[in-house]
């Protein structure tokens, strides 16, 4: 992944929609935020 390019997901914490962008697979951000309770949109 070149350094520019980020992996993207949207999660709704809260009733709020928020992008969480990290250079981290997509799998990993999904897996951090579930144990944060997090619900992916």
């Amino acid at each position: 992944m070149a350094n520019n390019e980020k992996n993207r997901i949207i999660t709704t914490i809260y009733g709020q929609e928020y992008t969480i962008v990290g250079s981290e697979p997509t799998d990993h951000l999904k897996k951090s935020g579930s144990n944060c309770g997090w619900q992916n949109a």
